[in-house]
This record gives structure tokens, sequence and C-alpha cells, in this order.
């Protein structure tokens, strides 16, 4: 889904980043692992309430890290035909969040006006979904 690196920082603003490799040394695909648990995530999604615990627990979301490490797949053959395409779209850190919820369980529905990428952000989540879960 990442570009590179500073794409990867860029998609998710204010949060801080625990790297497995050194940054010279990551190359995409990347490996992106959430800390977080289901319960802060729907803090975060519905933080807009007046409610002070909910903007603080909105807070010590952004604070946790995402630990990050280049991805190997296997490989798929010798002919470049059999070479996995990589993303050439910059997502936004909206669109980041809305593949990420489209990765869970339950239904996300991608909504905007015409232009804003909403069949970029739905296909990634089909190939997420199709290239993690090959067997279902």
């Amino acid at each position: 889904t990442f570009i590179d690196v500073d794409h990867l920082k860029k998609s998710f603003p204010g949060r801080k980043f625990e790297f497995k490799q050194t940054e010279e040394n990551l190359h995409p695909p990347f490996k992106v692992t959430f800390t977080e648990n289901q319960d802060d995530d729907e803090v975060a999604e519905n933080g807009n309430k007046e409610n002070g615990e909910a903007e603080a627990k909105k807070n010590k979301v952004e604070e946790r890290e995402l630990i990050v490490q280049s991805y190997i797949p296997p490989n798929p053959g010798p002919y470049p035909k059999d070479k996995p395409k990589v993303n050439a779209v910059p997502f936004t850190p909206v669109q980041v969040d809305a593949i990420k919820f489209g990765m869970n369980s339950g239904l996300t529905m991608v909504v905007g006006p015409p232009g804003t990428g909403k069949t970029d952000v739905a296909v990634q989540i089909i190939s997420n979904l199709y290239h993690n879960f090959p067997e279902r």
C-alpha cells in the first residue's frame, strides 16, 4: 500500500514508528503492525464526541508505535510476468484509514465526491485481502 518510507510516515501523522531495519534498508512492500486493540479503533473512529475521556483515549491511540518491517514475498516464478505488481498510488491518511478499516471484519462504506479515490481504495482493500488470504 505504501510507495516508500516517506509515504508511510505521511500516512500516519502524529504516530511513532519502530523500524525493524534501518530506514535505508527498508523497501516496499512493508509489513505494518498496529499495536492498538479493537476498543482503541472504535474510540479513534468515534473520536469526535464531546466526551473528554474519548478524546484522551484517541490521543493515546495516536501515541502508540507502528512496527514497520520490509516484507519479502515468496518467489512467484522466473518469468517477468510472474512478478507481482506494486502500488503506484500515494494514498492520503484518510484513505489509509479506510483501507485499514476495510481489512477488518464488518461493513466498511467508502463514500465521497467524484475524484477522491474511492475506487483506488476499494481495489487496494480487495488486493490486500486476496494476497493476505489466498485460500479464502
